[in-house]
């Protein structure tokens, strides 16, 4: 018997962090940094799990976490520049 694979794919990059989510489920046994091609776009394997609710949850938590290290460079960013505008009139 085949036993599927509940798998979350995820495409990133170092400077913009997650950029795509997708479910898969998978007729093959799968590891952990595994490479998936999906719709001509290469995906690396970043969560396993026993079924398909656990595997949307782990994502949603994902990108979650990736929105809020984004708005925290954004008010980084936004605070550097108050800052340097400040220092102009000084």
């Amino acid at each position: 018997m085949i036993q599927e694979t509940h798998l979350g794919l995820v495409k990133f990059t170092k400077e913009a962090g997650i950029i795509a989510v997708i479910y898969y489920k998978s007729k093959f046994k799968r590891e952990l940094g595994d490479t998936i091609n999906f719709n001509n776009t290469t995906y690396k394997v970043g969560v396993i799990a026993n079924n398909r609710n656990e595997v949307i949850s782990t994502l949603n938590s994902l990108i979650y976490k990736q929105n809020k290290i984004n708005k925290q460079k954004q008010v980084i960013n936004t605070n550097a520049q108050l800052i340097n505008n400040l220092t102009k009139f000084i």
